[in-house]
């Protein structure tokens, strides 16, 4: 399974200042020695925290799902799973730019 984005893991990073009023998140390697994204400012502090953390787990969840995906491909031939797989193809072509 080759990628072309950044390889995880990722974390989110908060530098924000006791003083401040505002969160100030990132996404970075986990080595912390690269930024990946910026959440946007704007929204409710729990909220940003929320699509923070869902950035972060980005890298997990595709690889997760595509492991899972190749599992189901070929064990499954119960129509709901098959929706299920379904599903799961299209979001991976979503993270991945391939057709589905």
């Amino acid at each position: 399974m080759s990628t072309q984005h950044t390889p995880g893991p990722w974390k989110v990073k908060d530098t924000s200042r006791p003083s401040e009023h505002t969160s100030r998140l990132s996404i970075v390697l986990a080595s912390g020695s690269a930024i990946i994204a910026y959440p946007a400012n704007g929204w409710p502090p729990n909220e940003m925290a929320a699509n923070a953390r869902l950035i972060a787990a980005a890298p997990e969840l595709l690889e997760a799902l595509q492991n899972a995906g190749a599992l189901w491909a070929y064990s499954s031939t119960d129509a709901p799973q098959q929706a299920w797989l379904a599903q799961a193809r299209a979001a991976i072509a979503k993270a991945t730019e391939e057709q589905a």
